[in-house]
């Protein structure tokens, strides 16, 4: 199994890279206290890569190990949100919110919440209630 990407010369641990963004023929990949590298590679290239790494849209791809929450959002639309270990928050696409839910393993229903417990490999799960007009 790959442990590592090389960019720049550099070899990257897996291990340390949060998320990457797309950005036209250009990858940002954002590591874990580490500074953002510049890669000349698409972000298509990098999903065809790094496999277990999870597509949430167009331009951007995040590392599982580092997503410390996924937040539900009622409402038409529903809305997905993935919290990263390094405090970002990325909005699922509509689009991609069935297979990101199926690559995470399935959520619970919309109204139930998944607190993480030490040495769970659950993702803990946060729902918000849209505000209904009150009248």
């Amino acid at each position: 199994m790959q442990t590592f990407i090389s960019c720049n010369k550099q070899r990257i641990d897996l291990d340390t890279i949060v998320w990457l963004e797309g950005d036209w023929n250009y990858t940002r990949i954002y590591q874990q206290n580490l500074p953002v590298s510049l890669s000349a590679y698409t972000l298509k290239w990098y999903e065809r890569q790094l496999a277990d790494f999870v597509r949430v849209r167009k331009d951007a791809m995040v590392n599982p190990r580092h997503i410390c929450a996924v937040e539900r959002i009622s409402g038409r639309p529903r809305r997905l949100n993935v919290m990263l270990t390094n405090g970002k928050v990325l909005e699922v696409t509509r689009r991609r919110q069935g297979f990101v839910q199926k690559q995470l393993g399935s959520l619970p229903p919309l109204h139930s919440i998944v607190r993480l417990e030490s040495g769970s490999s659950k993702v803990p799960i946060i729902t918000v209630m849209a505000a209904t007009p009150s009248g």
